[in-house]
């Protein structure tokens, strides 16, 4: 996990003892090497989400507050973006990442060759997003 305070207190340590899990905390100058999603994968789902909000707000289908405010999207619109976004993401790039980063290589040392093979990475982050 990431050094993220919520992450550090005792009620999260002992759900994770209880389950009979090692915890591991990741401090932010390393994420980018040691999270493989947060390397290649958040920049552009987080992206599509925001686009899709961009066009919700843009299409104004949205409804005001008493006082004119906008209110916001509904949990099945966002849902929805999320869903959209994910499916945006080319599977085979996480199954790449992993195995580029010694997660899920094969233990007989047959894709050893993978490990850190970034260049078989590029140019393949996403689908592009359609709408």
């Amino acid at each position: 996990m990431n050094s993220f305070c919520e992450h550090l207190v005792e009620l999260v340590k002992n759900r994770f003892n209880k389950k009979q899990t090692n915890i591991a905390i990741i401090l932010d100058e390393f994420i980018s090497k040691l999270q493989p999603l947060n390397v290649a994968i958040n920049k552009n789902f987080k992206a599509n989400l925001y686009q899709y909000y961009n066009d919700w707000m843009n299409s104004k289908v949205y409804k005001l507050t008493p006082s004119g405010k906008i209110k916001k999207p509904s949990y099945t619109n966002v849902a929805s973006w999320v869903k959209r976004s994910w499916n945006n993401i080319n599977i085979n790039l996480i199954k790449k990442l992993f195995k580029c980063y010694g997660i899920s290589v094969a233990k007989d040392g047959s894709e050893d060759n993978l490990v850190f093979d970034y260049d078989s990475l590029k140019n393949k982050k996403s689908k592009k997003l359609s709408k």
